[in-house]
């Protein structure tokens, strides 16, 4: 029998006695549901979910691990499978792993809880994250952990602070402590901890100038201006993106000093190079605020890379999301 025809067999031992065939189990589950769209929506559709979920509580720290990953799997890209994973009662297991596991298992925790408050019909559950009281354990997730673990932190509290009442909640996150630990990620050496903790800045940052004004207080402009010159292309982009939402949040005071800090003349240069497409329309986008009532700065960079910003923003996407981010799912 193939591994995807064993999945009902697989679902049956997640409630045998034998912790080591839960374990055996729920990693196969895990990797059958990390490998396809198809083969997650098979597990899912042989009833998989609640019983991965009871294992959150009840089962080894092995089969808690391989339970957290196949729960990651079946809400990635699905809001039908996020749906599904919230109604079998998954967030008070994941605050407690998130508020008391290691740092693997909260970190996980922390994964699972994004693709529950990111994506499609994701407004009413990001309200319910938030509302179970998530965010400070993610905001001394970011300060305690490794960061991969602070990288999955990043994650959550970006996708709870980019839906419906979003000020509110990013408000809280900046009280309780996130901008410090999400500064210092941004030169942690982890590629990924770094881009995610930009675009965590950035969203906090994003429609309110008193929190732009924290986000630069908390001294996270100038890395973010060094992410444009030494990051990843991904990593320059979520920068440009922060830095834009700053400057655009917190009007000519806070583009000055990101001026000042030297934003305009490596956003000009993210304009052309080998960068992608997404990352030079962000780049755009953020110099479009720099420029904005600003001779000075608008004469930092040619008539030529003027037109060519302007044909990067007729080609970037709108927002996709409730919160309106530019160019950010």
């Amino acid at each position: 029998m193939d591994e995807l025809g064993a999945v009902p067999r697989l679902v049956a031992l997640l409630g045998f006695v034998t912790p080591h065939a839960m374990e055996v189990a729920a990693a196969a589950l895990a990797r059958l549901a990390a490998g396809s769209e198809a083969a997650a929506a098979q597990v899912a559709a042989a009833g998989a979910v609640p019983p991965l979920v009871a294992l959150l509580s009840k089962g080894t720290p092995a089969a808690r691990e391989k339970a957290l990953t196949a729960l990651e799997a079946q809400g990635h890209g699905s809001a039908g499978r996020s749906a599904l994973v919230a109604a079998a009662g998954v967030m008070r297991p994941l605050l407690v792993l998130l508020a008391e596991g290691k740092p693997g298992a909260r970190g996980d925790a922390a994964a699972v809880l994004t693709n529950l408050a990111a994506g499609s019909g994701c407004i009413t559950r990001a309200a319910q994250v938030f509302a179970a009281g998530a965010v400070p354990p993610l905001v001394a997730l970011l300060a305690e952990s490794t960061p991969d673990a602070a990288e999955g932190a990043s994650r959550a509290l970006r996708a709870l602070a980019a839906g419906s009442g979003c000020i509110a909640r990013a408000a809280q996150a900046v009280g309780a402590g996130a901008l410090r630990p999400l500064v210092a990620l941004l030169a942690c050496g982890v590629p990924g901890a770094e881009k995610h903790a930009a675009t965590a800045l950035g969203t906090l940052a994003y429609g309110s100038g008193a929190l732009a004004a924290q986000v630069s207080a908390a001294g996270a402009v100038p890395p973010l201006v060094e992410m444009l010159a030494r990051g990843t292309q991904g990593a320059r982009k979520c920068a440009a993106f922060a830095l834009g939402s700053v400057a655009a949040a917190g009007g000519e005071a806070l583009a000055a000093e990101v001026d000042a800090a030297g934003a305009v003349p490596r956003l000009v240069a993210s304009l052309g190079g080998s960068g992608g497409q997404g990352s030079k329309e962000q780049a755009a986008w953020a110099l479009r605020i720099m420029v904005r009532g600003s001779e000075a700065r608008a004469a930092q960079f040619s008539d030529r890379e003027r037109r060519a910003s302007d044909r990067l923003l007729c080609c970037m996407r709108p927002a996709s999301n409730s919160r309106g981010l530019p160019g950010k799912a």
